[in-house]
């Protein structure tokens, strides 16, 4: 890696990783990071408190881990296709980050850091309603080699 290129934070490679998820509809706003907008249709990513150590080698080197959640915000009502709509959502990225693990296409982390598998922990769920929005969140794990 040129010493000069900006080693990038995990958070904003998994948040370059994710915009590429082919269930995000191309006209969103992008990502936030710990920050979701009111609109519908809004994304982010957060840190979830973990131990960031899965296991440590005598040689310093570790396998590592970053727990996140994913949050949008949705139409929400009680029209069954609306909600349904926003479960087959985080069905189809839960299964996306699953199908990324298997074909080993992983964020690209800097600094020496090689992504070994992402994946949901949970299914997606409301987290937050309100009579015609929901936050839905699903929480996911980064595991990944560090020098």
């Amino acid at each position: 890696m040129n010493n000069d290129a900006k080693e990038k934070s995990i958070v904003e490679c998994i948040r370059e990783f994710i915009s590429k998820c082919p269930y995000l509809p191309r006209y969103n706003e992008g990502i936030g990071v710990d920050y979701l907008g009111e609109d519908t249709q809004s994304y982010m990513i957060e840190a979830v408190p973990c131990n960031p150590i899965v296991k440590e080698y005598i040689t310093g080197q570790s396998i590592r881990q970053f727990q996140f959640c994913f949050a949008s915000r949705e139409t929400y009502s009680k029209n069954v296709l609306d909600n349904l709509e926003n479960s087959a959502f985080y069905e189809h990225f839960q299964n996306w980050l699953e199908d990324c693990t298997k074909r080993n296409n992983l964020p690209e982390l800097t600094g020496g850091k090689v992504a070994q598998k992402i994946m949901a922990t949970t299914h997606g769920y409301v987290y937050d309603s309100q009579q015609s929005k929901a936050q839905y969140m699903i929480q996911c794990n980064l595991i990944y080699f560090c020098p």
